[in-house]
């Protein structure tokens, strides 16, 4: 039987060398995503939770000879997107105990891991959504406001936000800052995708605002929620995964259909099970 020979010592060490040049040095972690959750309260109180995952207030109205304060409740979530609701019944804006702003807040870092630096084109696809229905109120016209933000700290850097409300000011969509078109002041529902070439073995971070301003008399929710993938038709694909902060997921994204989709997709499959009768009855 052959002996096995070692390896000389020079021999190893330029081996080694060689494979740490190529393969480069990896970061310890991608650093945890930092989130904040904010109510604010009429009389300008309010109730910051940083690193908090969800969060609720209740207010259940008071009454007294002046007229009733109303009732609200407002929820945050930050898992792993960011979400807000706000519900305020017979209630003004200002009154003692009523909240006037839900703020959820999140902000996480990414990786695309390989065995070399190279740029890598990315799709990132995100839900942002928004709605908004009036109350009946005994205090006056129902208001509202939300905004809701998906951004990408890179360079290229990319964001896509909404705004709305139904007192007066512009409800419109911004796409890096440039106004792209307008939408309905009740609510939106936007599944957008941008696609960048970034260079792996480089942290980056992504940002997301859900964020309600003011609540009279209405239900209002808010929530932004992406999903970062390498592009199928990359040549290397293979070779890179995606790496987010602890904590945070990145799962592919559900979608409802447009209501038009529905009734598309619906008459279709009547049409077809049609067809397919009337072939079978043709054979018989």
């Amino acid at each position: 039987m052959k002996s096995i020979r070692p390896v000389p010592a020079p021999t190893l060490a330029i081996g080694l060398l060689a494979f740490a040049l190529v393969v480069p040095a990896r970061a310890d972690s991608i650093p945890a995503a930092t989130d904040n959750l904010f109510f604010g309260g009429g009389l300008g109180s309010s109730n910051t939770l940083p690193g908090a995952i969800s969060a609720s207030v209740s207010y259940p109205g008071t009454c007294d000879l002046s007229g009733c304060s109303g009732s609200e409740s407002a929820s945050a979530t930050v898992t792993p997107g960011v979400s807000a609701s706000a519900s305020c019944v017979d209630c003004s804006f200002g009154s003692p105990g009523i909240v006037s702003a839900v703020v959820t807040d999140l902000t996480y870092s990414f990786e695309i891991e390989g065995p070399v630096s190279e740029e890598v084109p990315i799709i990132f696809s995100y839900n942002e959504t928004g709605s908004a229905s009036a109350l009946a109120s005994a205090f006056g016209t129902p208001a509202w406001g939300i905004d809701t933000e998906f951004s990408i700290n890179a360079s290229p850097s990319f964001s896509d936000e909404f705004s709305v409300a139904n007192s007066g000011y512009p409800c419109e969509e911004r796409v890096n800052d440039v106004v792209v078109g307008t939408v309905s002041c009740s609510g939106f529902a936007e599944t957008g995708q941008t696609e960048l070439s970034l260079m792996s073995n480089t942290i980056y971070s992504i940002g997301l605002n859900a964020d309600i301003l003011f609540v009279t008399d209405a239900n209002v929710s808010a929530s932004v929620d992406p999903y970062i993938q390498i592009d199928p038709s990359f040549s290397d694909a293979g070779l890179f995964t995606v790496e987010v902060s602890p904590g945070i997921g990145n799962s592919p994204l559900t979608t409802t259909p447009e209501p038009s989709s529905v009734v598309l997709t619906s008459t279709l499959l009547l049409a077809l099970a049609f067809a397919v009768r009337k072939r079978g009855v043709v054979r018989m």
